[in-house]
């Protein structure tokens, strides 16, 4: 009877040391790819976060540069008006200042009277905030062509970015 015991007893033990061997074993096997899964997590989620950054230095660029423009729109007016009011003075035959007293590229239409209305964007993005609406049959003068953008004027103090697809440039009559 000893004997039997000690067959099951050694039996046991070999057994026992079997599925130490086996368990050993599969984790070695798995453990590596365990790590490169999250080597590879970890490497994505940096991308993802310089990116994130990334799109935040652009949108902030791209708010700077807008409002340089605006900016410069006002300058603009400033000076075209300290022209006519010299004008007015004296008859030098300076060029007189468009009807809105904002040097400008050109002017804008929507094209397509499906789109009554078309957003105008704080910056460069559909992704940003709309400032205002375009209204289909008005034209707009346009400061700056950037893309797929215009930088048009919605009023004197107001200024903002259209996607070009929706519009189309017209001729120079001031005619709104």
């Amino acid at each position: 009877m000893k004997s039997q015991f000690y067959v099951y007893y050694s039996l046991g033990v070999l057994t026992l040391v079997g599925a130490l061997i086996l368990y050993s074993g599969i984790k070695s096997i798995f453990q590596p790819t365990i790590r490169d899964v999250l080597s590879a997590q970890t490497k994505t989620t940096q991308e993802i976060h310089a990116l994130k950054q990334e799109v935040n230095k652009l949108q902030t660029k791209d708010q700077a540069y807008t409002k340089a423009l605006q900016d410069v729109g006002k300058l603009t007016q400033e000076v075209l008006l300290l022209r006519s009011q010299l004008q007015a003075k004296t008859p030098t035959g300076l060029p007189p200042a468009t009807q809105s007293g904002i040097l400008t590229t050109g002017r804008i239409t929507i094209k397509n009277s499906q789109w009554k209305y078309v957003d105008v964007y704080q910056i460069r993005s559909a992704s940003s905030k709309v400032v205002g609406k375009a209204t289909y049959g008005k034209n707009y003068e346009f400061i700056d062509k950037d893309g797929d953008y215009y930088l048009i004027m919605l009023s004197p103090e107001l200024y903002g970015w259209i996607r070009a697809q929706f519009v189309k440039e017209v001729s120079a009559k001031l005619s709104d």
